[in-house]
C-alpha cells in the first residue's frame, strides 16, 4: 500500500507539473508489422525524442535498414503470415477451442520470428538515442499501449496530457527495475496496476471511471 501511495503521489506531482500541456490526439495507427507501421513509429520516435541535427541522418539510415530487414522477411514469409492471420481470424469466429489455440500459437510463432528478424535493427536505432531520449520513447510507448483503455470515455485533451505524463513516470520506474531478482520482478509486475490506479483515481472523473469498468476491452493489437 505504501509503495502504491508513493506512486500516486509522484503521479500527482507529474500531473500538476504538466500544467496546461496538451497531448495531440494521434491518428489511427497503421497495422503493426508493416513497413508503414515501422515508418510511423520512426516518425513518432523522432518527434518524441527531439533528435538533434547530428542524430537525424544516422537515425534515418538505421530506420531504412529496419525497413529493408522487414521487407526481406515479408518477401520470404508474407504469404505464410497472411495465411496464419486468416486462419486465426476464422478460428476465433468458431467454437473449436483446440483450433483457436493452434491457430493462435501458429500466428504468434510467426510474429515472434518476424520480431526477432528486426531485433538487430531495433538495437541499432536505440543506439542513436541518448539515455534521456530512450526514456522519453519508453514513456511514449507505454502511453500508446495504455490510452486505448480510456478512449471509450473520451478523455479531454488536458486529461490525455496528464495520462501521458503519468505513463512517462511509470516508464521511468520500470527503467530502474532492470535486475532479475525476485524483488525487482515483483516491482515490475506491480507497475501496471499502479498506473491504472493513478489514472483512474487521480485523473478521471467518477463518471469516466464507472464507464471504464463497463466499456468493452480494446481488441488486442496485432504484432
Amino acid at each position: 500500500m505504501a509503495r502504491r501511495n508513493r506512486f500516486v503521489v509522484a503521479a500527482m506531482v507529474v500531473v500538476l507539473a504538466s500544467g496546461v500541456a496538451m497531448a495531440a490526439r494521434a491518428p489511427k495507427a497503421p497495422e503493426k508489422g508493416t513497413v508503414e507501421a515501422v515508418q510511423a513509429e520512426a516518425d513518432q520516435t523522432a518527434a518524441e525524442c527531439k533528435l538533434t541535427a547530428d542524430q537525424q541522418a544516422t537515425f534515418k539510415e538505421k530506420v531504412a535498414a529496419k525497413v529493408a530487414a522487414l521487407e526481406a522477411w515479408l518477401k520470404a514469409n508474407g504469404e505464410k503470415l497472411k495465411a496464419a492471420q486468416d486462419a486465426a481470424k476464422t478460428a476465433r469466429s468458431g467454437t473449436d477451442d483446440a483450433a483457436k489455440k493452434k491457430a493462435g500459437a501458429d500466428l504468434k510463432a510467426l510474429e515472434t520470428e518476424r520480431n526477432a528478424a528486426l531485433t538487430q535493427a531495433d538495437a541499432a536505432i536505440l543506439a542513436v538515442l541518448t539515455p534521456e531520449q530512450v526514456a522519453a520513447w519508453d514513456g511514449a510507448k507505454l502511453y500508446n499501449t495504455t490510452i486505448g483503455r480510456y478512449k471509450k470515455v473520451n478523455p479531454t485533451e488536458e486529461q490525455t496530457a496528464k495520462i501521458k505524463a503519468i505513463c512517462n513516470a511509470a516508464a521511468a520506474e520500470l527503467a530502474g527495475l532492470k535486475d532479475d531478482d525476485k524483488k525487482s520482478k515483483a516491482a515490475r509486475a506491480a507497475v501496471p496496476a499502479k498506473l491504472k490506479f493513478a489514472i483512474e483515481e487521480v485523473i478521471l472523473t467518477p463518471e469516466q471511471k464507472a464507464s471504464v469498468a463497463t466499456a468493452p476491452k480494446p481488441a488486442a493489437a496485432k504484432k
